[in-house]
C-alpha cells in the first residue's frame, strides 16, 4: 500500500445520510422535550420535596415543644394550611414564601405556587389525600408530641399531587408514617386506583 492513499471502499457518510440522521434527530427532540420540560413535568417533584419539607416542619414542632400540630389540606383551592392546634405556646408559624404582608402565624400554601405553576389549568394541584390501607379521603394530617400521626390515626397517610393536563398527567406519592411522622416521595406512573 502506497503512503497516503485510502484503502478502497467507504471513506465517508454521504450528505443524504447525514441529512435523514438529522431530520430523525429533530424529529424525536420536537417529541421527547417538550413533554419533558413541560412546567408541570419538572415542577412536580420541587413541589413534593417542598410539601414533604412542611410536614417534616409540623412534625418537628409538635416533638419541639411538646404539641400538637396540624397539616390541613383543601383540594377545592390545591392549598394546604400548617397550624398550631394544641395547648402549649409556641411562637407564631412564619411562612418563608408568603406574600410581604402575610400575618405571622398564618401558614397557608398554593401547591402550585411551590412547582412555579401557579394557578394555570395543567399545573401542580392536590388530587387528594387519604389514608393509606383503608382508601377513606382525609382532610388533615395531625402530628403529636412523638412526632407521628398515632395514636389518632395508626395507618399511613398518602398525599396525592397531579401535574399536567389529563391526557398528560403525571403523579407524585407522600406517605406519611403514622409512626414516625417520616415523609417518603415517589413518582408513580399512573394515576391512584379510586382517583
Amino acid at each position: 500500500m502506497i503512503a497516503g492513499r485510502q484503502p478502497p471502499g467507504r471513506a465517508a457518510y454521504t450528505l443524504v445520510e447525514l441529512l435523514i440522521v438529522v431530520t430523525v434527530l429533530g424529529i424525536l427532540a420536537s417529541i421527547v422535550v417538550p413533554a419533558l420540560s413541560s412546567p408541570s413535568v419538572l415542577g412536580l417533584p420541587a413541589a413534593a420535596r417542598a410539601l414533604a419539607g412542611d410536614l417534616r416542619l409540623a412534625s418537628g414542632l409538635a416533638v419541639q415543644y411538646n404539641t400538637t400540630y396540624a397539616v390541613r389540606f383543601d383540594s377545592s383551592t390545591h392549598s394546604y394550611e400548617l397550624v398550631h392546634t394544641g395547648a402549649a405556646s409556641p411562637p407564631p408559624l412564619v411562612n418563608p414564601s408568603a406574600p410581604a404582608g402575610t400575618p405571622a402565624g398564618q401558614y397557608v400554601v398554593k401547591i402550585g405556587d411551590l412547582a412555579g405553576t401557579g394557578q394555570r389549568p395543567e399545573g401542580v394541584r392536590l388530587l387528594g389525600v387519604r389514608l393509606a390501607a383503608a382508601g377513606t379521603s382525609v382532610t388533615q394530617i395531625s402530628y403529636g408530641p412523638q412526632g407521628g400521626t398515632g395514636p389518632g390515626r395508626a395507618e399511613n397517610t398518602e398525599i396525592w399531587l397531579v401535574g399536567g393536563s389529563a391526557n398528560r398527567a403525571h403523579y407524585a406519592r407522600l406517605t406519611v408514617s403514622w409512626l414516625t411522622g417520616q415523609v417518603d416521595i415517589d413518582l408513580p406512573g399512573s394515576k391512584p386506583a379510586g382517583w
